[in-house]
């Protein structure tokens, strides 16, 4: 049988099975029979048969999409768009299917890749011989990456910021300058960078212009400003009616007052930055104490200052012999100065009662004659000629003229600038008339004061039983402000508060005014300090009254004298008295606060501090405008200065 070639389309099993046979029983071309021919044949297996008609899937999926987004791939001519659903799952089989034993190739059709991302072909995304579906087919995207980063600004040298952002570990900054996270974020993601660890002395904020990742992220804008602390402290030792008035750097000023439960707190309300200077100070001490600060400056570090301390406590006063006896040889009497005066120079003015003279005293202890000649009377001229009858308390207007309250003269005695006496007011008859100052009469008239207007006040001592007087110079005309010694001519002593000559002294040695017109007197038989208002309205101030036995500090009423004779005034309204019974120095605040501020009790002329000092018979005392007080003691005859430190 001769061989044959076997062609055959598409048709049953059957026939190929058939076919191939015929073919396997030994058909051959005719070659090897020795013939020829002229085609050639192609042997078929039975693989080719069993393949004819056979088709396979190819499918697979595409990792690394975003939900929602998608990329298109291709396979010989189709076309398909692989779209990730919610959960980011993106599967894919072609429709066209490839023949068995055939080949496939996917491709990813160019520009369809989504924004941001990168897609390549993975495992099993082309083949050939294919014999069975293909199902792994992987597609692999990924989003491009790019580092964030930005600029840091006002961090403070040595400091250091942590910054935190989720996809890296925690980065410290120490430097201002640029600064980028190592781990770079996927296209898309948000930006979150936030402050982990603020700086100890500095606060830091983070502007994010650009928050969403498209490209390098290169303008994180990190801004430090110095942090800033509150300074704070205690106040100690202020007393009753007492504040204090402290300063931070000058300003911001805080008043701490007096209170009863002890210590008082402050906090300045504007805080300090770090590594700013805060220096806190007295911007107006108490009226009647000193107050010192510790731990009061510094450099503002990381934390708030709570340790300044400010003690308050009443002035120490040191007591010195400012002219001794030996610059007063010329006297007659036994008897030292009695009362003294300042001007505004702060020389002063030294009255020796019962030598009817007035010595002047400069600053430098330099003593000379002002006033008298030594001579009992009432001659007027000039000054060192002119004669004084036991004259009382001496003060000085703002131009520089004198007055002087002569006791036992019954007249005011004016020295004017020249050095000329001559007679204010008082006719030498010892009365209580007021008028003009032609006819109004005094009598015992010892202590003197004059107010801010030019207004002078006398004390007039009728029989002990005294008033105050008024005498204006601009009206020129003489009133009685409070008391009335008329009515006390019978002899009855008075202490009685009350309004205008419904009030009652007895024995007027000193008045002192303060800057708001209100006038205190040395009701000195009463044993009180008694104000006068002014509207005329007289009241205890200080001390218990004449029937109180003893010497003691205290408030008010409460504090007691042995005899309040002398009292002057300070430009904070704190008064000074001299007890010349107690024989110490008094102070009592604008709030009556009274305290002994010098003098041990004892009968002694001794310098010291405070209460370690001793005096003999205080019984004149005067301020100078730096605050030293100058106190007469009679009986050693000298004068002695007090000056708080």
């Amino acid at each position: 049988m001769n061989c044959f070639d076997v062609f055959f389309s598409k048709s049953s099993l059957l026939l190929a099975l058939l076919i191939f046979t015929a073919l396997s029983s030994g058909c051959g071309s005719q070659g090897e029979t020795g013939g020829s021919s002229s085609s050639k044949t192609t042997p078929i297996t039975i693989s080719d048969i069993a393949n004819q008609g056979v088709t396979y899937q190819i499918a697979g999926s595409v990792q690394g999409l975003d939900p929602n987004t998608s990329v298109s791939l291709a396979n010989a001519k189709e076309t398909i768009t692989v779209t990730a659903d919610v959960t980011g799952k993106a599967s894919f089989v072609f429709q066209t299917r490839v023949p068995a034993l055939g080949a496939y190739e996917i491709t990813i059709v160019p520009g369809s890749t989504p924004a941001g991302m990168s897609c390549s072909l993975g495992a099993d995304a082309s083949g050939t011989g294919i014999n069975k579906d293909v199902t792994s087919a992987t597609i692999a995207c990924s989003k491009f990456t790019y580092s964030v980063g930005g600029q840091v600004s006002g961090l403070d040298a040595g400091l250091q910021l942590v910054l935190k952002e989720p996809s890296n570990s925690p980065l410290t900054i120490s430097t201002n300058g640029s600064f980028s996270f190592p781990v770079q974020l996927a296209y898309n993601s948000e930006v979150s960078v936030s402050v982990l660890a603020q700086p100890s002395g500095n606060i830091c904020s983070v502007n994010i212009p650009t928050t969403t990742v498209t490209n390098t992220v290169s303008n994180i804008v990190v801004t430090c400003a110095k942090r800033s602390f509150r300074v704070s402290g205690t106040v100690t030792g202020l007393t009753l009616g007492q504040s204090v008035t402290l300063r931070n750097n000058g300003s911001d000023a805080q008043t701490v007052t007096y209170s009863a439960s002890g210590p008082s707190s402050f906090s300045f309300a504007s805080p300090i930055a770090f590594s700013s200077p805060y220096t806190v100070s007295v911007g107006t001490q108490p009226a009647s104490q000193k107050c010192v600060i510790s731990n009061a400056a510094g450099t503002m570090g990381a934390a708030d200052v709570s340790n300044v301390l400010v003690q308050c406590a009443d002035p120490v006063y040191t007591v010195s012999t400012f002219v001794n006896e030996a610059a007063f040889s010329s006297r007659v009497s036994d008897l030292g100065p009695t009362d003294l005066g300042v001007d505004s120079a702060d020389n002063i003015y030294a009255v020796f009662k019962y030598d009817n003279k007035i010595k002047k005293i400069t600053p430098a202890g330099t003593v000379t004659n002002f006033a008298g000649s030594g001579s009992y009377g009432a001659v007027n001229g000039p000054a060192t000629s002119a004669s004084f009858s036991r004259p009382g308390g001496i003060v000085f207007d703002k131009h520089g003229n004198a007055y002087v309250a002569d006791t036992n003269g019954y007249r005011i005695r004016k020295i004017d600038t020249s050095g000329v006496v001559s007679t204010l007011t008082g006719n030498g008859n010892c009365g209580t008339a007021d008028g003009d100052l032609a006819s109004a009469t005094f009598c015992g008239d010892s202590a003197i004061a004059m107010d801010a207007n030019g207004n002078l006040y006398t004390g007039d001592n009728f029989h002990e039983l005294s008033s105050v007087r008024k005498i204006n110079l601009t009206t020129r005309t003489v009133s009685t402000l409070a008391g009335n010694s008329e009515l006390l001519k019978s002899g009855g002593k008075g202490y009685v508060d009350g309004v205008g000559a419904n009030a009652r002294f007895y024995g007027i040695a000193g008045i002192a005014l303060d800057t708001s017109g209100n006038l205190f007197i040395a009701d000195t038989a009463n044993k009180a300090i008694r104000k006068v208002s002014t509207n005329g309205e007289t009241t205890t101030f200080a001390g218990k009254g004449p029937n109180s036995v003893g010497d003691a500090d205290g408030v008010g009423v409460q504090a007691i004298f042995g005899s309040a004779y002398a009292i002057a005034i300070d430009t904070s309204g704190n008064l000074f008295v001299a007890d010349y019974v107690s024989k110490k120095i008094k102070r009592i605040t604008p709030y009556g606060v009274v305290t002994t501020i010098a003098g041990s009790g004892a009968s002694d002329s001794i310098d010291g501090v405070g209460t370690n000092a001793a005096f003999k018979y205080i019984s004149g005392i005067t301020i100078d405008s730096k605050g030293n007080i100058y106190v007469s003691d009679s009986g050693a005859i000298n004068i002695r200065k007090l000056t708080p430190n």
